[in-house]
């Protein structure tokens, strides 16, 4: 190769219409959106830079410079932008060797650069539009790079030293107090902290806009309490600052809706700090339920219900068929009688989505005889359903159940006969809720899925299969 040192190029003007790409130049593939992005850049500030050439049989060879080649045969409306300003290579050698060198050494601006950069722009007072057609990038990446420019300092130039990423970096423009800030900087530089932990040690109290209470209080309501609110800008979410406000709100909304549904008619309501009430829970409040009465469609409301219900399946109805479906629904599924309020009450609680839930028709032991009296509520043959206390101690039951199983135990083992009818039982289905056995029953595909010659199921010794396949 020769010594490039000694290179004399020149700046010629060529008709836009000369030139092509060269097949010297490397970049074949580009972004349509880029190009025509670079196009904007161009139009608005100029063509910065020359692009390189070299003479070629068919004309003047693109070899450096194919997008800006690419964004200017865009502009070709333009007079200014109809002649171009070339930096012609003198020969092949040098013309290939500066196709290479362009691509290999361009080095993208360090993010820490380029935050402060932005930053310096919009002091100057430089909009977004014009951030972004400088840089070539779009209006959301310099919002993102803006939000970074207002971090302290210490933070920036961690990010450019590479002890912080770039993400932790964004963890850090939820904080807007400065001391903590950098005390946090301090403790994680270097250590390959995670964005989250980051966040957690900046606001180890804060709670996100999707928190189930949150939903169900309403941002506004809690702003209103003098609540306050952060936002973390890259995740794109509002936090609260003051859980205590958040939590007094929600437990005064949920004791209101509780005191609203008692004002019906119910005998008590409760409200439950849990996200969701299973039938365990339930059980241990030692609640009895009772079941709504329901109600009877009309021959022309039923006529209506299986049209409507039959359009849902065929996703055709609107809003109007859903309302009426469901005003037809609340008819079959029944209501709670004044009788039944009278004798049982409802537990208020608010689901994961912050949504308000209601398990209604619960009657406490304390009142299940009289519901009972009542005709509200059926007796039981359950022992203890009653409320009535065991005479004996619960590690007592559990000690007696085992000594129970124990017992059936050895006497499967002392008659094979019963274990396998207590086997037979269990498959079948028919011991409901109840395992006679600790096993899963699945079903076991023992036919082939296509017809095979020879093969009957049954129809040969079971002794001639070998037992692992079988297993």
């Amino acid at each position: 190769m020769n010594d490039q040192s000694q290179i004399t190029a020149h700046v010629q003007d060529v008709p836009f219409a000369d030139l092509h790409l060269s097949d010297l130049n490397p970049r074949t593939i580009v972004s349509e959106a880029s190009i025509l992005t670079l196009a904007g850049n161009i139009s608005a500030y100029g063509l910065i830079q020359n692009i390189a050439g070299f003479t070629e049989e068919n004309g003047i060879g693109v070899v450096v410079g194919g997008r800006r080649f690419r964004a200017l045969a865009l502009l070709q409306d333009d007079p200014r932008f109809q002649t171009i300003s070339v930096k012609m290579a003198p020969d092949l050698e040098t013309a290939q060797v500066w196709s290479t060198s362009e691509n290999a050494q361009r080095e993208a601006l360090h993010p820490a650069d380029e935050i402060r950069d932005f930053g310096a722009m919009e002091k100057r007072g430089a909009t977004v539009a014009d951030m972004a057609m400088a840089y070539g990038a779009t209006e959301a990446h310099v919002y993102r790079r803006l939000s970074l420019a207002n971090l302290p300092e210490p933070v920036i130039d961690a990010l450019r030293k590479g002890e912080i990423s770039l993400s932790n970096a964004a963890a850090f423009t939820i904080s807007d107090d400065e001391k903590l800030t950098l005390e946090i900087l301090e403790n994680v530089r270097g250590q390959g902290e995670s964005d989250h932990r980051i966040k957690k040690m900046l606001k180890p109290d804060a709670v996100k806009e999707s928190d189930r209470r949150a939903v169900f209080v309403g941002l506004e309501a809690y702003k209103a309490a003098g609540g306050r609110t952060g936002s973390d800008l890259f995740a794109q979410e509002v936090l609260i600052d003051d859980p205590a406000i958040l939590d007094t709100l929600f437990g005064k909304k949920l004791e209101d809706a509780a005191a609203t549904l008692q004002a019906e008619g119910w005998k008590w309501a409760e409200a439950i700090g849990e996200s969701y009430i299973g039938w365990y829970q339930i059980d241990e409040m030692k609640l009895s339920r009772i079941y709504a009465e329901g109600g009877a469609l009309s021959d022309d409301q039923s006529e209506t219900y299986d049209t409507l219900s039959d359009q849902t399946e065929q996703d055709v109805l609107n809003d109007d068929g859903n309302a009426q479906l469901a005003a037809l629904q609340a008819i079959l599924d029944g209501s709670f009688t004044d009788d039944q309020k009278a004798h049982a009450g409802v537990l208020v609680y608010i689901d994961t989505h912050g949504t308000l839930q209601i398990e209604a028709g619960l009657v406490k032991g304390t009142d299940k005889k009289a519901a009972i009296d009542a005709g509200v509520l059926e007796q039981s043959n359950h022992v203890g359903s009653t409320g009535t206390k065991s005479p004996i101690s619960q590690k007592l039951a559990m000690d007696l159940g085992r000594i129970a199983t124990g017992a059936r135990q050895d006497a499967a083992l002392r008659d094979p006969d019963l274990l396998l009818a207590l086997f037979a039982f269990q498959l079948s289905g028919k011991s409901g809720y109840t395992s006679a056995f600790g096993l899963r029953k699945d079903d076991v595909p023992n036919v082939p899925s296509t017809e095979m010659s020879g093969y009957t199921l049954g129809s040969g010794p079971i002794n001639q299969l070998d037992a692992e396949s079988v297993l």
